[in-house]
């Protein structure tokens, strides 16, 4: 690829990337603002990372979305950055969708998106183990209500379907059919 052929490359993505950021994303994709935060710190990130390379403006080509630069990404992230698993991974899912993007828009750059997808994997993540309460505990909680009186009766009765669904009380009280009267 010369060089003249490089700058426009780089030029477009850099217009890309920028309309994902300020287009697409906060009105097509999310209305977060956290969501819009987190992507650009991504990009802001992935950048800091090429630096860290010796990638300058001048230096930028397609070749800097390689699945081995995006692999020394996630790796830099945790390093360097000091990152959880789950944090690179979504970071990883954002840089995915913004290369997406780039491929919907010049289709010369989708084989970013084809390969950073059949070929970056995500780290694992280890799950938290959930704490529950003490069958004591659980005990304590149902003999609560005085269910000598209707009120008490219906009180035990959500909590008890509560605990055995593992439902909150929003989606209790959202059933269709379920009517609770005081």
């Amino acid at each position: 690829m010369n060089k003249k052929n490089n700058e426009c490359n780089a030029i477009e993505i850099a217009r890309f990337t920028f309309d994902w950021i300020n287009t697409y994303i906060p009105t097509l994709r999310t209305n977060s603002l956290h969501t819009v935060r987190a992507y650009k710190t991504t990009v802001n990130l992935y950048v800091r990372y090429l630096e860290d390379k010796g990638i300058t403006d001048k230096t930028f080509n397609a070749e800097c979305f390689s699945v081995s630069y995006l692999n020394d990404w996630l790796i830099w992230l945790r390093q360097e950055r000091d990152c959880s698993n789950k944090s690179c991974n979504n970071r990883l899912a954002a840089m995915k969708c913004l290369l997406k993007y780039i491929g919907t828009r010049n289709a010369i750059y989708k084989v970013f998106y084809l390969e950073a997808a059949a070929s970056v994997k995500r780290l694992v993540e280890s799950k938290p183990k959930v704490q529950s309460m003490t069958k004591d505990a659980v005990k304590a909680i149902l003999a609560t209500p005085n269910t000598s009186d209707k009120i008490g009766l219906r009180d035990t009765a959500i909590m008890a379907f509560e605990y055995g669904t593992a439902t909150r009380i929003d989606e209790v009280l959202s059933l269709n059919g379920f009517y609770f009267y005081i």
